[in-house]
Order: structure tokens, then C-alpha cells, then sequence
């Protein structure tokens, strides 16, 4: 159930943070919330991590025997024979300790990946169930620490992704080196308690300095990751109406705005440069401290006789060895997990709820919805708002059985009312009731089933026609119905809205996927539908917000008709700014400023002379004589008779919170319906083979990039294009070169302190003191390097990261449109690459890189070392161990791979479903879908956690055995080594030197393996970047042959000769079919006619979202395509059905795409002529207000009436139209028509609906079915009462 009251506004960040959990309290309480089973895998997982990190210790404690039994023998104490019968026992027992570190990797590996999947998904469902669950105010509010609007799925990818990581395998790497740095510290002191203590205080040194830098990391991470949400909200929201960023050419400022987020986050990450640098140099330099002291006071022992032999300080050296590797090991896998704790934090994962089960519990008096409604003495502001009054009703009394129509300006309140009636908000003061009953004593989701809503901003889903109609069936009976008979309901609420003939001609029927955004079909189509969502359950009582809206005249009146007979004996709210919506209704209702200034039924109103009747006469005017509106004496009426009710807009926030998503969805952007052509346009129509070539070779354009890099291609291109960091790469990464060597010198020196142990005691002493100090001095080296390495590689990855993710941005917005057609690049998946691909190739170009070259030359060099010491031992050991190990992890760096864009791309269609279902949360609450779309996504989520448990089944195996086959080569090289000194044929100082050399080159594969996720990554992620940025861009790179357009004075300013187009996406269906029209300069053309005829895209194509399959488009003479597209843009300004607003402030959104700074007297005429100044200036923060995400907090028409000011702002020479005023009252679009006039001197492209918009326009072409059939002047078009009396008149007629 959905809370009765609104949650408190945001509390300050600062004491929010204060608030929240520790990191280790957030990261343990990932894993409060893990099923039964869960928790059983996580044991064992655990456990066997555990169980993994004790093999190696052991492993050392067998070499440590050895020792002594080759010391023996090199002294003569023992026979060779002797000798090779205990190095067999010990081969064969490490071969078992082989087998265990095997299973046991493989084990943990398996159950931590899958337990890691399904805590990831536990939270994902969590955090949708938890924002399906909120009320609709919080998503109209702004979070004060980004600035954006709460509830965005894609700001919370990285940090479901960082969780996901580090409770997976990382979190088992990281129990495995904590258990070998413990059960190492365990044997040392067991074999020699008074030498451990002394080599041993450099574990605790290690863990201080490096927890404190984990520390310090994992603070900063925090913050950038709340940068980086910030970030992909903008992102989301640019990708998601990119026809609107394209028109008004903001791409760059946009881009600008990304920057400065990748700039904030740039220098928090360089102030992570000291800590990672302090943690490498020191997490290295006191292991060789460690080395040193083991030997040095390890002989004083052995001298003292407190020590049998150098078995024990072998043992306690290699301990002190893998301590160290392990604490290093270790110190890389922290930040992971400290990451999956921050991002804890910031989800709030202790507060995230479970779905609840759907309520279908009904009232036990179903009559009480057949009531009259009656809302008493209301008082509302928005929550977000609280000091701005948006309705004051004494009374509104809407009877049972009967159509109450509620009209008024733009913004006075109206729609206002169907949240309160939908319980989206909580009411300040007052009651609403039903039947006498108020609504709070419903079951929220009870209530709203009663109630069918079609809201103006229609939202539908990425699914079927089906499923989207059948959505409205949900909590009914007849949900759990056959298909069969489901689909016979769908089919009549379809016939009912006249969405049925359209459906009918789709490839696909009632099965047309219809894409993100519903962007296969135009504005009307969508309207259609949702009045078919609706009805088809049947409501007791239907409200209707401008539910025809985007519907032109003829199928309006269809329309109409239709719900005039679904409308009959039942209670019927309609909100509407069309006086034809009116003619039959029972009741009318006039608000303005949030008060009911008239009410009464038509004839009543009519004969008054108050705002209806004024609505009245405008109506009539448009329709006298088929001639044109006297605009001048009609806005003196409209003016002087409303003067006494038209204030200041206050209903600041009455509109749908969701997000617009204009990418096919501004009117009929793409209009797709298949309908055979009329007669005379059959023999100008293409063959199909034609148009199909044509289509696709234009589509594989789009689509496939111009060049694939290789992965070590894309690298050789990113450090091509790095020109000026090659000095801080020298800086960071020559050292790395160096510091591979020292492995290789640690060998030797470790042979050579083995060899001491054979000279006389007081010999050995001195050279084992002599040898000490190299393996100090080894260590102060390391520290150089390690500290170089660690802050350079920091400071170039930051760099890096912010130049290739400011890079990626701009090369992803600069695309063309139809890549952002493709079903593949929805804005969820887009903004996942976008996060994912620079993320992954900083986590290789930081320390990742120089480490990875660090352990290349250590293999290298103790190879060669191996070789040139004893070339027998060296072959098996270079040839025969490492081969096995590389083949291994190679096979699984090509399956992790694979994996990981196979799961990537699931990942992005379950994250584009649930942001989609966030963004239209009203509907989603309307129409009680919560369950619905909470199962639809974990449906996706179960898809991905399949895959996921599949491919660690299988690829583990690999994993596993790569990460244990260096315990087979290192008995190998025992067992064959210990033959070739009991045969004579090597010293002891060349057997340890070479085994040495074996051991720290096979230990630096595995840990190069164990970057195999870092490779894959960031090798896709450099291809990814690198083939976007070389991708060709055929239209928006456009610089044409022509800089400036011809002679305008003699050519039409724009002229369409024989154009044929079809949508890349669908290119087997024709939208437009040879269409030839002229626009001249400075004439207002309209382009008129039925819902998905193809108006719209003929002015896609005008701004050149498109090149036309055939045919050519001329701009003042000058085809088009031999334009700079960017300044030909630069002359337009649109203004779509479905505007969009930016996060920012109302300046920044009218002033976006402008080339410097505006003066404010042109920013206030332009927001004067567009009718929303008042406005603006009633807010507390006037121009300065944030807009928050997709401007939410605004209503439609005064979305729509920003988007007019900010095209009227460019002084455009083509101003384009597209049905820019369907959310305006006729007297809002009077007065801006009338601006328009007088404001715009340029050429006018109008598509319209309305005939109010249509009349004063030189010339009219009517489309059918993407043919132009009539074309003239209205009162020409009006006279023929052919196609175009229609399509405009008819709904005026009647």
C-alpha cells in the first residue's frame, strides 16, 4: 500500500551523510537480506576461500623440509637415494595439495559468483520495488546533492555493478590472501616463534598503512561515484530526447555541462594519487624488509643453534614472502570491496523494501462508486512547492452517471485534480469523496482500478500492443482470463478508440513491439491506445486529460463518438481545451488560478459572459464563412473578457513527473503505418527491391561502424591519440620496467643466501649480513618504483579516464538518428556503456598497467634467469609450467569475454525496462501495474542470472585450474630438480636459484591471470571508445560543398521534389511516397492530416534527422544535403508536441544552443511572446529555477510554452511547428499565435491539428498515407470539403 502521507523534503546533505552507515556496516548488511539458500552458498563459498588461501603455506612448509633434506645432502649427511625418495613423497603430497587448492577455488569461485548474482538482482528488485512503492512526490523532488530528480535507474548502475563485484570472486580473492597472509603467520611461528616475532612486525605495519590508504580511497570513491550518478542522469535524460538536442544544435553545450561533472569527479580522483601511491610503495617495501630480517637474524639463530637448520628459515622466508604478495594481493581487491560498500551507502540498502503481493481485496459496497464525487473545502501545494496555493476549492460537485468537463487556462490547476482523485498527492486540506465515502478509507490500489485514466502525456511500454492495452486489466477479473478471450477484450477496447485499423496494417498486428518510447508509432496512434488502456476494464468512473488532444479532426470525432458511447451512464471527468470536447457534457466546470470561477451546463455558460462563453465565440469564429480568425479584434475580446479570472499560473507542478522521451515521439515522428498509396501516386512508387536496397544500405551506414579495432589496435590508436601524456606515461611506466628485475634479483639472491649455509658459521654469517642489506636495499628500490607508479599511474588514469569519457560522450550525442533508432542503443544501454566502457579502461590504465608490466618483465627476466643459471631445469621450468598456467587463463579470458557483453546487453534491456516504468510512474500507479512491472523485470533479471550461473559453472573450471597449476610445476621442478642434484649435475645454490626464479615467474603469471577481467574489459571498452570515435557520421559531420543557402529571394525557401522515404528501422514500410511540395519565404505552411500520414517526418527530414531514400529537398535552391547541416540547424528552431527540458535552470534550458551570453532584454521578450513570463517571474527563484529532470516539476503547457521561447529566442529564419500548441488553452494560443505574428519573420512549417492553428496560413498540404493530396489555402481546402474538411473540419462541424 502506498503511504497516506508525503515524505519530508530532502534533509541537507551534509547530515544525511552523517546518518548514514559505516562501510563495513553498509557492506555487511549486503548480505542481511540473502535467502536461506543464499546464505548456505556464501558458507561454503566462504569457507572454501578459506580453505583455498591455507594451501599455499603448506606448500612453503614442504619446500621448508626440503631444504633441510638438500642441505643434508649437499653436507654428505644423506645418500642421493635418500634424497629422491623424500623429494617424491613431497612432490606427491603437493600434487594433492594441488587437487584441494583446485576444488577449493573452483568452489568458491562458483557460489560467490552466483551468490554475488543474486544479492546484485536482490537489490535491483529491491530498489524498483522500493520507487514503485514511493508517492509521486518524490520523484518530483530535486535530491539536493545532484541536483537531479530522485529515482533514476541509471545513475544507480555503477553502483548495483560495484556491488555485484565485490561480493562475487573479488570478495573471494580477497578472503583467500587474507587466509594465506594468516595461515602463513601460523606456520612461521610454529617453525621458529622467536624469528616470526622479528620478521612478523611488518604485517602489522603493512595492514596499518594500507588499510589507512584503503581508507582514504574508499572515501573519495564515494563522492565520485555520487558525481558519476549525476552524470549518467544527464546523460539518460540527453540520449532519451536526442531529436531535441540534434534541433537546436546543444550538443556541445551540453557535452559542456557532462564536463563539468567529469572535472568535479577528476579532482577528487587526483587527491587519491598520494594514498595509492603510499599503498603500493609500502605494501612492497616492507615484504623485503620482511626477506631481509629473516635471513639476518635467521642465521644468528642458526648459529646460536636455536634453529636446526635453513629449512626453518626457508620456511619462515617464504612465508614472510607470500605474507607480503598476499598483502599486496590483498591491498588491490580493498578498494573493490570498498567501493561495493560505498555504493552501499549511496543506495541506502538498509532501506530499500520488498514488493509487496498485489491487493485485489474489493469494497463490500461496490455501489459507493456510482456515487456523486464531491471534493469540500480542498487547500493543495505541491510538496515540492509548499508555498505556492495550486488549489482552493470551497466545493466541486461532480454527479454520478454523468460527463463533467473541467476546462480553464493553461496551468490554473486542472489536471491538478486528477492526482488528488488518484491519490499521487496528499491533500493539505479538505476531502475527497465518493459516494459519500472519502477516498482515503479506499485501498489505494482498489481506488485506482475504479478509476480509468488517459492522460495527455501518454506513457506506453517497451512491449506488445497487447500487453500495453491488457495492462489496463490488471486487478480485474478479467486478468486472469484465457488469452484467447483477452485478446477478444484488447480487439474491442482497440475498435472502441479506432486503434484497430492501424493495428491491423502493422506487420505484426497486436503483436508490434513497439519499442522504447512506443517510438514505432506516432503521437495519435499512442493517444488511441491509451484510451483502449483505459476502457477496457470497464471503470466506474473515467477521466479524461486531454485525451484527444493529438488527434486530428476526423479521427477526434471518431474518437469522441466512441466515448461518447463508453461515456454513457457513467461518471466521466474530461479535461480539454477544445470547446467541441464540451458541446455534450452534462456539467462544465471553469478553474483559473486554481479556483472554479464558473460552473454550469453549456446552454448556461454560453448565455454568460464569462471565459467559456469567451471560449464559445473564439470556437464559432474559427468556423463562420470557412474564413480566417480576425486575430486583432478577437484577442482584444479574449483579453478584456477574462481579464477579471487571468492570473499568474500557479499550477507549478500538476504535469506528469515522467520523463518526455521524444525520440519518436513528438507528434508523429515516425509514422509507420502501412497503408496502400491513393491511385496516382501507384506509379511513382518504387520497386520494393529497390527501396529495400536502398534502406539497407543506408541502415548498415548507420549502424555498422566504419572500421573494427582489435583490441591491441584500439590500444596502439588511444596512446596515438595520447601525444601529449607521453611523458607522464614515461614517468609512470618506465619504472615499472625496472621494477620487473627485481624478482629476478631477489632469486639470486636467494640462491646465494641458501649457498651460506654450506660455508663455515662465521663465513655464512658475514655473508648472509652482506646479502641482507641487498635484499634492504632491493626493497628501498621497489619503494621508489611502487611510489612512482602508484601516483603517476593514478594521475594519467584520471586524465585519461575524463578526456576518454568527455570523448565518448560527444562521440555517442554527435550520432546520427537513426543509431538512436536501433533497439539496441536505448538510452538505458547507452548510458550503461557510457559508465561502463571509460570506467573499465581507467581500471587498466591506473596502477592495473604498470603492475601488468611489472609482472611481463618479472616472467621475462626470471625466465632468462632460469635459463642461463641451469638450462635443463629452466626448460621444464619455463616450457613445461608456465605453458600450462598461460593456456589456462588465456582460454578463460576468451570465455569472460564473451560473457561479459553477452550479459552486458542483458543487463541494459532490464535496466531500459525498469527506467522506463520509473519514468511514467503515474501511469504505471494509475493503471496499479506495480506487481506487474516489478515481475516483467525480474523475468529480465532471471534471464541474466541464468547466464551468469551457466557460464561460472563452466568457465570456473578454467579459472580454478589456472589459479593451482604453479603447486603441479612447483613439484615438477622439485622432483626433477632434486634428481639433478643428487646425480651431481647442479650445485645448491644453482637448484634454489633456479627453483627461485621458477616459483616468482610462475606467481607473477597467476596474478597477471588474475587480471584476465581487467584485460577483457578494458580491451572491448578501448575498441568500443576507439570505433565510436572513428565511426562515420554521414549527417550530422556534414559540412556540405555550400556554406550559405542561394538566392532565397528567387527560390522557395524550401522545396520537396519527389522525396520517398522510409525509416532506416522499418525499411520495408514507405512513409512518404513521392512527395513534391514548395514552401515560400515567409509564408506559414501547415501540413495537415490523419494521425501517422508522415507530416512530421517530412520536417525530420527539413532538419535532416534523415536523407530521403529518393528524391531531394532544396534550402533556398541549395539541395540540402550540400548544406553545413550544423549552421542550416543553426536557421531552425523546433517546437514539438512533446518538449523537453534539461536539468538546469529555466535560463540555461531557453538560452541552450545559443552561441554566447544572452542579454536579458531578449531573454524576456522571447518569454513574453511565448506567454510564460508571468509565470516565471512568480517563481521565488524566477529565471534561476532548476528544472529537474526532463522538467518535471512543470506542467505540460508550461513545458510547452518554455520550448516556444526558446525557439522564439533564435529568431529562426525556418520556424518549425509540431502541434506546439496542443497543451495550450485557446486563449494562451491566441495570444502566442498572435506573437508568432509579430514575432517571427522567418518561414513557418506548421503541423497542426487544430484549425485555429491552421487558418492563418498561406498554404495547406493535406497527407494521406504519405501521400500529398490536396494542397491550397484554407478557405480553398474548406470550399472542396474534400480530405481536408476532414481531417480539420469535421471535429468543428459536428
Amino acid at each position: 500500500m502506498e503511504p497516506n502521507s508525503e515524505e519530508s523534503l530532502p534533509i541537507p546533505l551534509k547530515k544525511e551523510l552523517n546518518q548514514r552507515p559505516g562501510l563495513l556496516s553498509a557492506f555487511l548488511g549486503l548480505f542481511r537480506g540473502c535467502s536461506i539458500l543464499d546464505k548456505v552458498l556464501l558458507v561454503i563459498g566462504i569457507l572454501a576461500a578459506i580453505g583455498a588461501g591455507t594451501i599455499f603455506p603448506l606448500v612453503v612448509l614442504n619446500w621448508g623440509q626440503l631444504a633441510n633434506a638438500f642441505l643434508a645432502f649437499a653436507r654428505h649427511e644423506v645418500a642421493g637415494k635418500d634424497l629422491t625418495r623424500e623429494t617424491n613423497d613431497k612432490a606427491l603430497r603437493m600434487v594433492y595439495y594441488f587437487i584441494a587448492k583446485f576444488a577449493a577455488t573452483y568452489i568458491y569461485m562458483v557460489l560467490l559468483t552466483i551468490t554475488s548474482s543474486r544479492i546484485a538482482q536482490r537489490i535491483r528488485l529491491a530498489q524498483v520495488s522500493t520507487l514503485l512503492q514511493k508517492p509521486i512526490s518524490y520523484f518530483d523532488a530535486v535530491d539536493p546533492s545532484t541536483k537531479a530528480n530522485k529515482g533514476s535507474i541509471a545513475a544507480s548502475m555503477d553502483q548495483i555493478n560495484a556491488i555485484e563485484q565485490g561480493c562475487g570472486e573479488k570478495l573471494g580473492l580477497t578472503l583467500q590472501f587474507a587466509s594465506t597472509t594468516v595461515t602463513a603467520i601460523i606456520i612461521s611461528f610454529d617453525r621458529s616463534w622467536r624469528l616470526t616475532l622479528v620478521t612478523g612486525v611488518i604485517i602489522p605495519l603493512t595492514g596499518v598503512v594500507v588499510g589507512l590508504a584503503v581508507f582514504a580511497e574508499a572515501d573519495l570513491d564515494s563522492k565520485i561515484m555520487k558525481i558519476y550518478a549525476s552524470a549518467n542522469s544527464l546523460a539518460a535524460e540527453v540520449f532519451s530526447s536526442i531529436r531535441d538536442t540534434v534541433a537546436y544544435g546543444t550538443q556541445s553545450k551540453i557535452a559542456g555541462k557532462y564536463d563539468t561533472y567529469l572535472r568535479e569527479a577528476y579532482a577528487l580522483g587526483i587527491k587519491k594519487a598520494p594514498a595509492i601511491g603510499a599503498q603500493y610503495a609500502f605494501d612492497s617495501f616492507f615484504p623485503f624488509c620482511g626477506y631481509a630480517l629473516a635471513f639476518w637474524y635467521g642465521f644468528i639463530l642458526y648459529r646460536k643453534g636455536e634453529i636446526p637448520g635453513p629449512g626453518e628459515i626457508i620456511t619462515v622466508f617464504f612465508c614472510v614472502l607470500i605474507s607480503g604478495n598476499s598483502m599486496t594481493s590483498l591491498s588491490l581487491q580493498l578498494p573493490i570491496i570498498g567501493k561495493a560498500a560505498s555504493a552501499a551507502v549511496l543506495l541506502h540498502v538498509d532501506e530499500i523494501n520488498s514488493m509487496p503481493e498485489r491487493v485485489n481485496a474489493g469494497d463490500s459496497n461496490e455501489l459507493v462508486f456510482k456515487g456523486d464525487i464531491e471534493l469540500r473545502n480542498i487547500k493543495f501545494c505541491y510538496p515540492t512547492r509548499p508555498s505556492t496555493v495550486v488549489l482552493e476549492l470551497p466545493r466541486l460537485w461532480i454527479p454520478r452517471g454523468k460527463k463533467t468537463v473541467i476546462v480553464g487556462p493553461s496551468g490554473s490547476g486542472k489536471s491538478t485534480i486528477v492526482g488528488i482523485m488518484q491519490r499521487w498527492y496528499p491533500i493539505d486540506q479538505g476531502v475527497v469523496s465518493i459516494g459519500g465515502r472519502s477516498i482515503e478509507e479506499f485501498e489505494v490500489q482498489y481506488l485506482r482500478k475504479k478509476i480509468g485514466l488517459v492522460q495527455q502525456d501518454v506513457r506506453l511500454f517497451n512491449a506488445s500492443i497487447h500487453t500495453n492495452v491488457a495492462h489496463g486489466l490488471v486487478g480485474t477479473p478479467q486478468e486472469n482470463v484465457s488469452q484467447s478471450e483477452q485478446r477478444r477484450l484488447v480487439i474491442e477496447a482497440c475498435k472502441a478508440s479506432h486503434a484497430h485499423a492501424f493495428i491491423m496494417d502493422l506487420p505484426h498486428g497486436y503483436d508490434t513491439e513497439l519499442g522504447e518510447s512506443a517510438k514505432t508509432i506516432s503521437g495519435g496512434q499512442k493517444q488511441r491506445l491509451a484510451i483502449a488502456r483505459a476502457i477496457i476494464s470497464n471503470p466506474d468512473i473515467l477521466i479524461l486529460d486531454e485525451a484527444t488532444a493529438a488527434l486530428d479532426s476526423e479521427s477526434k470525432q471518431s474518437v469522441r463518438h466512441a466515448l461518447s458511447d463508453v461515456c454513457q451512464h457513467r461518471t466521466t471527468i474530461s479535461i480539454t481545451h477544445d470547446f467541441t470536447d464540451t458541446l455534450d457534457a452534462d456539467q462544465i466546470v471553469v478553474i483559473s488560478n486554481g479556483r472554479v470561477v464558473e460552473s454550469g451546463n453549456p446552454e448556461q455558460l454560453i448565455n454568460s459572459d464569462g471565459w467559456y462563453s469567451t471560449l464559445s465565440r473564439i470556437s464559432q469564429r474559427t468556423v463562420e464563412n470557412n474564413s480566417a480568425i480576425e486575430y486583432d479584434t478577437s484577442l482584444r475580446e479574449t483579453r478584456s473578457s477574462i481579464k477579471s479570472i487571468r492570473t499568474t499560473d500557479l499550477d507549478y507542478s500538476s504535469r506528469n513527473s515522467s520523463q518526455k522521451a521524444p525520440i519518436g515521439t513528438n507528434g508523429d515522428v515516425l509514422e509507420m503505418e502501412t497503408i496502400d498509396t491513393k491511385s496516382k501516386a501507384t506509379s511513382h512508387i518504387r520497386s520494393q527491391g529497390n527501396v529495400e536496397g536502398n534502406v539497407t544500405e543506408r541502415f548498415q551506414e548507420h549502424f555498422e561502424p566504419t572500421s573494427s579495432s582489435s583490441s591491441l589496435t584500439a590500444y596502439y590508436a588511444l596512446f596515438k591519440e595520447q601525444k601529449a601524456e607521453w611523458p607522464w606515461m614515461l614517468v609512470a611506466f618506465f619504472p615499472c620496467i625496472v621494477g620487473g628485475f627485481v624478482q629476478a634479483a631477489k632469486a639470486i639472491l636467494f640462491g646465494q643466501l641458501v649457498g651460506a649455509f654450506l660455508r663455515p658459521i662465521d663465513n655464512g654469517q658475514s655473508r648472509a649480513d652482506f646479502l641482507s642489506i641487498w635484499l634492504f636495499v632491493l626493497g628501498v628500490v621497489t619503494l621508489i618504483i611502487y611510489s612512482l607508479m602508484g601516483f603517476n599511474g593514478t594521475v594519467l588514469a584520471q586524465h585519461l579516464n575524463k578526456t576518454y569519457r568527455a570523448q565518448y560522450f560527444r562521440d555517442l550525442v554527435r550520432q546520427d538518428i537513426a543509431f538512436f533508432d536501433d533497439s539496441t542503443n536505448t538510452s538505458a544501454s547507452l548510458v550503461s556503456r557510457l559508465s561502463a566502457h571509460p570506467t573499465q579502461l581507467q581500471g587498466l590504465l591506473s596502477t592495473g598497467l604498470g603492475l601488468i608490466l611489472i609482472m611481463i618483465v618479472n616472467i621475462a627476466s626470471c625466465s632468462v634467469l632460469a635459463l642461463v643459471r641451469g638450462w635443463r631445469l629452466g626448460l621444464v621450468g619455463v616450457f613445461v609450467v608456465l605453458p600450462p598456467i598461460c593456456i589456462a587463463g588465456g582460454i578463460r579470458l576468451r570465455l569472460q569475454s564473451r560473457f561479459e557483453k553477452a550479459i552486458a546487453r542483458i543487463y541494459a534491456q532490464s535496466a531500459q525496462f525498469s527506467q522506463e516504468a520509473v519514468l511514467a510512474m503515474r501511469t504505471v500507479k494509475a493503471l496499479t501495474i506495480e506487481r506487474t512491472i516489478y515481475e516483467g523485470y525480474q523475468v529480465q533479471l532471471d534471464k541474466a542470472l541464468l547466464r551468469i550461473w551457466r557460464h561460472a559453472a563452466f568457465s570456473m573450471i578454467v579459472g580454478a585450474l589456472a589459479e593451482s597449476l604453479e603447486i603441479c610445476g612447483m613439484a615438477l621442478a622439485f622432483w626433477y630438480g632434486s634428481h639433478l642434484l643428487a646425480n651431481g649435475d647442479y650445485t645448491l645454490t644453482q637448484f634454489f636459484t633456479i627453483f627461485a626464479a621458477v616459483v616468482f615467474g610462475g606467481q607473477a603469471t597467476s596474478s597477471l591471470l588474475s587480471f584476465s577481467s581487467n584485460f577483457t574489459q578494458s580491451w572491448d571498452a578501448a575498441a568500443e571508445i576507439i570505433n565510436m570515435h572513428e565511426k562515420a557520421v554521414p549527417i550530422n559531420n556534414s559540412k556540405g560543398s555550400l556554406a550559405v543557402p542561394g538566392d532565397v529571394a528567387v527560390e522557395p525557401a524550401v522545396r520537396y521534389e519527389n522525396v520517398y522515404f522510409s525509416y532506416p528501422s522499418r525499411s520495408d514500410k514507405p512513409v512518404l511516397k513521392g512527395v513534391t511540395c514548395n514552401v515560400q519565404k515567409g509564408h506559414r505552411v501547415a501540413f495537415v492530416g490523419t494521425s501517422g500520414c508522415g507530416k512530421t517526418t517530412i520536417l525530420s527530414l527539413l532538419q535532416r534527422f534523415y536523407d530521403p531514400d529518393e528524391g531531394t529537398i532544396f534550402v533556398g535552391g541549395t539541395p540540402l544535403r550540400s548544406l553545413d547541416v550544423t549552421k542550416h540547424r543553426k536557421n531552425m528552431a523546433l517546437v514539438p508536441q512533446d518538449p523537453t527540458l534539461y536539468e538546469g535552470t529555466i535560463r540555461e534550458n531557453i538560452c541552450l544552443g545559443l552561441d554566447g551570453p544572452v542579454e536579458e532584454e531578449r531573454l524576456v521578450k522571447a518569454c513574453k511572446d511565448a506567454f510564460i513570463y508571468d509565470f516565471i517571474m512568480s517563481l521565488p527563484e524566477g529565471f534561476e529555477t532548476e528544472c529537474g529532470q526532463q522538467g518535471t516539476t512543470f506542467s505540460g503547457g508550461q513545458r510547452q510554452r518554455i520550448a516556444i521561447a526558446k525557439a522564439l529566442i533564435r529568431a529562426p529564419a525556418l520556424l518549425l511547428l509540431d502541434e506546439s500548441t496542443s497543451a495550450l488553452d485557446f486563449e494562451s494560443e491566441k495570444i502566442i499565435s498572435e506573437a508568432l505574428d509579430n514575432g517571427v519573420e522567418g518561414t513557418v512549417l506548421i503541423v497542426a491539428h487544430r484549425r485555429s492553428t491552421i487558418e492563418k496560413c498561406d498554404v495547406v498540404y493535406v497527407l494521406d498515407r504519405g501521400v500529398i493530396v490536396e494542397s491550397g489555402t484554407p478557405k480553398e481546402l474548406s470550399a472542396k470539403r474534400g480530405m481536408y474538411h476532414q481531417v480539420v473540419m469535421a471535429g468543428i462541424d459536428s
